[in-house]
């Protein structure tokens, strides 16, 4: 029994692209060609079905470009303006806790009249490692900008 594996989207989009530029070239070679640069068995009836599914694969957000698969979120506005707000605030060198994110969240789902979201730890973690955020640990002076910065950060809100 063949072993299935799954191309990011990253790896669809460059196939798709690749078919555009050459479009000559048959679907057995293509396969052969991303087979061998990923090194993972890639059959031609699955590049039949990206060519097949390129504008639905094309139209999807390229942060989602690492995972291979994609689920439509509820809260995706909430989403994208926490990534908005954590990318301006560790631009300002704000450092950011899980309490901090959490407590924003919450801000920004009731400014968007979504009252029924609830920011827990578990939507927390899937955000985080749905954006791929990490958040680090400072210690020394460093450690102490916390405490500085979170009257700051409400503040910005």
């Amino acid at each position: 029994m063949r072993k299935c594996s799954r191309l990011s989207y990253d790896q669809k989009r460059e196939i798709i692209n690749y078919l555009i530029d050459n479009s000559s070239l048959s679907l057995r070679r293509v396969s052969e060609i991303f087979s061998s640069r990923f090194k993972k068995s890639i059959s031609r009836r699955a590049i039949n079905d990206l060519k097949l599914n390129k504008q639905k694969i094309l139209g999807i957000n390229p942060i989602y470009g690492r995972s291979s698969r994609f689920s439509k979120l509820r809260y995706s506005a909430i989403d994208s303006e926490i990534i908005a707000w954590i990318d301006y605030m560790e631009s300002i060198g704000a450092c950011l806790n899980d309490e901090i994110i959490l407590s924003k969240a919450t801000e920004i789902a009731a400014l968007n009249g979504l009252f029924e979201f609830k920011a827990s730890k578990g939507w927390l973690e899937k955000f985080k490692k749905r954006h791929n955020v990490k958040l680090r640990i400072f210690h020394g002076e460093l450690g102490y900008t916390a405490d500085e910065f979170k009257d700051q950060i409400e503040d910005f809100g």
